[in-house]
């Protein structure tokens, strides 16, 4: 664990985009109504936008697969909505 947590300090820069949303989702945080869906006391639907955030973020394409009578998938939109599959998979 603790050369899990030296890795992420030490070598900030892979993780910039991690860290900036970390703290993007502090300061909403603060902002949220008391009275609002993210507010709930379980937290269960900020945990939700937070992995969505992180799944849009860091979320890879899976590949072609190992076979090789599969097409491989080279059209933009068919990366546009894979992202989109990968942050709505946790909202869903």
């Amino acid at each position: 664990m603790t050369r899990l947590l030296l890795g992420f300090i030490v070598t900030p820069e892979r993780n910039v985009d991690l860290v900036v949303a970390w703290l993007v989702m502090l300061m909403v945080a603060v902002v949220v109504p008391h009275g609002s869906l993210l507010a709930r006391p379980d937290l269960a639907p900020w945990v939700t936008l937070c992995v969505a955030v992180v799944a849009a973020l860091r979320a890879r394409p899976l590949g072609d697969g190992p076979h090789p009578s599969l097409t491989p998938r080279r059209a933009w939109f068919a990366s546009v909505a894979g992202r989109l599959a990968l942050v709505a998979a946790p909202i869903a």
